[in-house]
C-alpha cells in the first residue's frame, strides 16, 4: 500500500495500481488495497474495470460507500440512469449523513440523443436574517438579491 500511495503522490497512476493490485492479493480480506485500486480506475475513467473492482470491495465490506458510488458512476457513464439511482440509493441507505450520495440523487442526467445528455442541478437559496422590525430610516443594501446570467455579466 505504501509504494502504491507514493506512486500515486508522484503522478505515476499505472505504476500505483499494480502496487494496490499486489497489495489486494496479499491480503485479500483487508478492504483498503481495494477502495484505493477503485480510485485509480474511477479517476482515470475505465468504469467496467473500476465496477468489478467495486463487486470485489463490497464483497469485502456490503455497505462501502466508495464501492456503492463507483457502480452508480459507472451506470451513469453507460446511461443506464435506472441503475445508477438503484446504487445512490444503496448508498443513501447505508450512509444517510454523508452528502456525496444525496448529491448524486439530486442531479438528473437526460438523454439527449445525438446532442449528448444534460444535467440539470438543482439551485437553492435561502436568505433569511434577524426580525428588528419596519426600518424605515437606513436602506439594508445589505439584503439585496442579484443574481447572475449571461444577460447581465456579458
Amino acid at each position: 500500500m505504501t509504494l502504491g500511495l507514493a506512486a500515486r503522490r508522484s503522478g505515476d497512476a499505472p505504476r500505483a495500481l499494480e502496487w494496490f493490485k499486489a497489495a489486494a492479493l496479499a491480503n485479500p480480506g483487508h478492504p483498503w488495497p481495494r477502495e484505493a485500486e477503485l480510485a485509480e480506475h474511477r479517476d482515470a475513467g475505465r468504469w467496467p474495470e473500476a465496477e468489478a473492482t467495486a463487486r470485489a470491495l463490497l464483497a469485502i465490506v456490503p455497505d462501502n460507500l466508495s464501492a456503492l458510488m463507483a457502480l452508480g458512476m459507472a451506470a451513469c457513464a453507460q446511461a443506464d440512469r435506472p441503475r445508477a439511482n438503484e446504487c445512490f440509493n444503496a448508498a443513501l441507505a447505508a450512509h444517510p449523513a454523508h452528502p456525496w450520495p444525496a448529491d448524486m440523487l439530486l442531479r438528473e442526467i437526460r438523454d439527449a440523443g445525438d446532442w449528448g445528455s444534460q444535467l440539470v442541478e438543482p439551485r437553492v437559496q435561502l436568505v433569511t436574517g434577524p426580525s428588528t422590525g419596519r426600518q424605515t430610516r437606513f436602506p439594508n443594501e445589505d439584503s439585496v438579491d442579484f443574481e447572475f446570467t449571461d444577460a447581465n455579466l456579458f
